[in-house]
């Protein structure tokens, strides 16, 4: 087991984690993390008992929203295997409860990631091109 410390600390949870840095969360808590990084991107209230088939449509909704140099890069492939990794545990309704949980573990890691990126990638947008010691130009997102 992976020491939760050994995480780097905006993906660290309260919980103990797998070898490959899953949470060991059940699945009701797995879909209730997803649910809430969905939130934090459309900003609406969390859904009512959602499953994986309408967390991955709302990621697929994300995705299509993002233009320009945000959706180039690490963010759209991070949010792209959420949205497939949900969908691959919505596929799995009704069998293979160890694999399904396995996905949806996945997609808690790859939503966090891709928030992580994208806050990132707005952050580093707005620092003031330097060269030689000169600021040239201050970028805005």
């Amino acid at each position: 087991m992976v020491p939760v410390t050994s995480l780097p600390a905006p993906l660290r949870w309260d919980v103990s984690v797998t070898e490959n840095g899953l949470p060991r969360f059940g699945y009701e808590r797995a879909l209730m993390y997803v649910d809430g990084e969905l939130c934090w991107w459309t900003r609406a209230d969390p859904l009512v008992d959602p499953g994986p088939g309408e967390l991955s449509e709302g990621f697929a909704a994300v995705r299509s929203t993002l233009t320009g140099s945000q959706r180039a890069g690490l963010v759209f492939e991070a949010l792209a295997s959420c949205e497939r990794s949900l969908h691959e545990a919505d596929l799995l309704r009704g069998g293979a409860p160890a694999i399904r949980l396995l996905k949806v573990r996945a997609a808690c890691v790859e939503a966090a990631m891709a928030r992580l990126l994208y806050s990132a990638s707005l952050a580093d947008s707005c620092r003031p091109n330097v060269i030689g010691g000169q600021v040239l130009a201050t970028t805005t997102p």
